[in-house]
Formats: structure tokens, C-alpha cells, sequence
């Protein structure tokens, strides 16, 4: 990634008001004292006419390098399920990039399947 100036402060300020929105729920996995993983989850309605179209989606999930492939993530996502379970979300939803065939697979391992395309298209330029 090509950080913009300045996107230390700004990753601060987007920080503290994701975390003052309701409807969601930060993870954070512990080894002893020592944070390991986190996730955030929240409930969305992604759209108004469908009566069933409430659902959370995983919007951040990151496991420390030396911790990965040692339950963490599954951890963290079963503590997401009992809070979809204690908010009535029937499903979970997340985004993970077509290249990134690792994190496809612990998604997919963990129970979640692919459910659309997002397609995208540079626009041409001169």
C-alpha cells in the first residue's frame, strides 16, 4: 500500500469512531497478556427491501504472524457467532481478495463460502 501523509493521526481518528458506533463487537485475543488477534464485527442491513437482509459482516480480523495456524482465528470467530447468536444475525458475511489464496482458505475453512463477485473496472485515462 501507498500510505497518504499523515495516516497515522488519521487511522487514530477512524479508529475511536469506529469503536463508538453501535451494533458491533471488538475481540481481542489474549495469549497470557499478550494481545494475539482481533476481530470487529457488526450488524448491518444490507437492504431495506428484503426482511431477511440483516446479517453481520467481519470488518477487520488480523492474527499475529507467529500465532497463526493455532486456533486464534477460530477462537475469535466462534465468539463472533455467540454475538451474532445474542443479536438474532443469521449469517456472517466478509470480503477477502480473489489473490489472496491463504486467507481463502482459513475463511473456507472456518465454515464460509463464496456468495458473490464484486467486480472492478479501472477508468481509462487520455
Amino acid at each position: 500500500a501507498n500510505p497518504r501523509p499523515g495516516s497515522a493521526r488519521r487511522t487514530l481518528r477512524l479508529t475511536q469512531s469506529e469503536r463508538e458506533m453501535p451494533g458491533q463487537v471488538f475481540l481481542l485475543a489474549m495469549r497470557g497478556k499478550r494481545p494475539v488477534g482481533m476481530l470487529r464485527c457488526r450488524a448491518v442491513q444490507r437492504t431495506p427491501l428484503v426482511a431477511e437482509a440483516r446479517q453481520a459482516i467481519v470488518t477487520t480480523a488480523y492474527v499475529v504472524p507467529s500465532e497463526r495456524r493455532k486456533g486464534v482465528l477460530r477462537a475469535l470467530v466462534a465468539a463472533a457467532d455467540e454475538w451474532c447468536v445474542s443479536q438474532d444475525l443469521p449469517a456472517m458475511r466478509l470480503q477477502c481478495s480473489l489473490t489472496n489464496d491463504v486467507g481463502q482458505r482459513a475463511w473456507e475453512s472456518l465454515g464460509f463460502q463464496p456468495a458473490e463477485v464484486v467486480y472492478l473496472r479501472e477508468i481509462p485515462r487520455g
